[in-house]
């Protein structure tokens, strides 16, 4: 049997841990609900595996989750805005990971796909910001790139509010 071509599963293994994050985070969320309140060490705790699973399983699709949850998180002492917001957040963390089973995309052609590699990177405190991507084509070999600073506006747009991470922002703008 090939170990590279395993069936889709809700657990699995990676470097020999077993993965499944359905029942380990779905109990805590439950209780922060149930309790209507998540203490700092549990929403931390909680933000770490969503952070792993949004990197490994999901893509960005839990992104902004963990990013109010993160926040949320560093507060000391929440207010009762701050509280609905975070058991918000869990709710919704949980249901992306409930929800999200296996994706497969099928080919549909016998020719290898296009490979698109798309980044963004954030550095001087947000001061420099920057996009690209890189787009080869297997089959005639041809390769584009294109990559640029992303305008000053639009960061301080994305920094309303009072963020200070834009970098979710900026690996996302190469790909819209």
């Amino acid at each position: 049997a090939n170990l590279f071509a395993l069936p889709f599963d809700r657990v699995f293994n990676m470097l020999g841990a077993t993965i499944s994050f359905e029942r380990a985070i779905e109990e805590v969320v439950m209780q922060c609900v149930s309790e209507g309140r998540c203490d700092r060490k549990r929403t931390l705790s909680v933000n770490g595996k969503l952070l792993f699973a949004a990197g490994h399983v999901f893509g960005r699709c839990a992104q902004l989750a963990t990013q109010l949850m993160s926040h949320r998180g560093n507060v000391r002492h929440p207010g009762r805005g701050h509280v609905e917001d975070l058991l918000n957040a869990l709710r919704f963390a949980l249901e992306i990971l409930k929800s999200g089973g296996p994706r497969c995309v099928g080919a549909w052609s016998q020719q290898p796909p296009v490979l698109i590699f798309t980044d963004g990177a954030c550095e001087q405190e947000g001061n420099l910001v920057t996009h690209g991507a890189l787009l080869f084509d297997p089959v005639t070999v041809r390769k584009e790139v294109f990559g640029d600073h992303v305008p000053k506006r639009l960061v301080e747009r994305w920094k309303d509010g009072g963020k200070k991470q834009v970098i979710f922002f900026a690996e996302n703008l190469p790909v819209v």
